[in-house]
């Protein structure tokens, strides 16, 4: 009878994640709008039903690539992030906080983007989330507090997409996104920012990343050019960084020790060999 019940519960098991792994691949490539937004319903009730059920809160969820899993470096938590295009060129974000005891806090993306520069100055939480892919977390406390720095990708528009360097932190239970931790250059008047928020070219390649060597965030300095359909921004080959001092993060205008090994726009080769966000190659 124990052999049975096994080999039913992992058959179950297998179903689900079957299940799981279809409705992902639809909602993510599916060419008809209305299909990709029911496959994300099922999805969603789907994923939020396997990790409650699961005897391991952390479960790998690497069946699932169409995720990105941060884990938080002291394994209070784990943050899962995705998007789907809902309308051309128009992604929605989702995401979810689960925490080591194994509850869930559901993230709805709906924050003002439009409002640009004025969310650097905002403080977020789950109901007005910033929606973005999270690719990096660093762990850092600022006084007693513990804090996490998040970077993320957003899908801005058809020619624009933009990094986001958020600051999460918990009080309570209840997450928040969002602290001016980010401190300007001594001789600028700008209030610290509680995130930053970088919109480049969408044809760019932004170095924006975590340097544990250095303790700082590293990021392509960007300069405005003149394109057919407007202004944009793009990297110029320099670097800026916001270093880790104390707790918190401080502007640095030019690193001079570090140089490009990669041109900064794109090149037709890196779209022939279909990198996806996470420079995974599509299948």
């Amino acid at each position: 009878v124990l052999i049975l019940i096994s080999l039913t519960s992992k058959s179950f098991s297998h179903a689900i994640k079957h299940n799981l792994a279809f409705y992902a691949d639809v909602m993510s490539t599916a060419f008809e709008d209305q299909h990709r937004i029911r496959a994300l319903d099922s999805f969603q009730r789907l994923l939020e039903n396997h990790l409650q059920s699961d005897s391991d809160p952390f479960s790998s969820l690497e069946f699932l690539p169409w995720l990105s899993v941060q884990v938080a470096p002291d394994s209070a938590f784990r943050i899962i992030t995705w998007q789907v295009e809902q309308d051309k060129a128009d992604f929605q974000y989702h995401g979810l906080i689960q925490m080591e005891n194994g509850n869930l806090i559901k993230l709805q993306d709906n924050a003002p983007k439009h409002r640009g520069k004025e969310l650097e100055y905002s403080t977020l939480n789950a109901v007005d989330w910033y929606g973005a892919i999270y690719y990096q977390i660093y762990a850092f406390k600022h006084q007693d507090l513990n804090c996490f720095l998040l970077l993320g990708f957003d899908s801005w528009n058809e020619v624009e997409n933009r990094r986001i360097a958020e600051i999460l932190f918990f009080d309570g239970v209840k997450p928040i996104f969002g602290k001016p931790l980010f401190q300007p250059d001594e001789s600028s008047s700008e209030a610290p920012k509680t995130r930053l928020i970088m919109q480049y070219a969408e044809e760019s390649r932004m170095v924006f990343q975590f340097d544990a060597d250095r303790n700082a965030l590293i990021f392509d300095h960007l300069i405005s050019i003149q394109t057919p359909g407007g202004p944009v921004q793009v990297p110029d080959g320099s670097y800026e960084a916001y270093n880790m001092e104390d707790g918190i993060w401080k502007h640095e205008e030019k690193v001079f020790d570090l140089k490009s090994d990669t041109p900064p726009m794109d090149d037709p080769k890196r779209k022939k060999e279909g990198k996806d966000l996470f420079g995974r190659d599509k299948e």
